[in-house]
Parts: structure tokens; C-alpha cells; sequence
């Protein structure tokens, strides 16, 4: 499955039931940034934050992703 990073939603705007990840790596992008954040198991999310939605999370924080299922694409291969 595939899933861009500007449709995971992190933070408030997670639903209660999404992971919980640690953010390691931020990158400011002009108008957003682009983090990179561990969840649960080891996978690496590429999640977009952006700049209208207040200064991103620093590295070490903890934060809740979740996206809607519409927003997963599936991989043929």
C-alpha cells in the first residue's frame, strides 16, 4: 500500500485510534514540513505538516498519526 505524506494526519487532527510515532528527522519546505516519523514496529512515515498549522513538532516528540482509509492506494506487484 501506498500513502502520500500530506494525507496523514497528525496531532489533533489524528483520529483516536491511529499510531503513535516518534518524530526523528524535520524538514522545512517553505510553506510546510516534511517529517519523518517511527512507528510502532520500526516503519518510517513521511508525514507533511504544514506551516498554517502552527511551528511542527520538534525531534523526539511524540505524535499521532492516522489516516482515512479512502487516502490508502494499493501497489500491484
Amino acid at each position: 500500500l501506498a500513502l502520500r505524506p500530506e494525507r496523514i494526519l497528525s496531532g489533533a487532527a489524528a483520529p483516536p485510534d491511529g499510531v503513535e510515532g516518534v518524530v526523528e528527522e524535520v524538514a522545512f519546505r517553505g510553506d510546510d514540513s516534511l517529517l519523518l516519523v517511527r512507528a510502532p514496529g520500526g516503519a518510517q512515515l513521511r508525514v507533511s505538516h504544514a506551516e498554517e498549522d502552527g511551528p511542527p513538532p520538534p525531534r523526539g516528540a511524540a505524535l499521532r498519526l492516522g489516516w482515512e482509509a479512502a487516502s490508502l492506494v494499493p501497489l500491484a506487484g
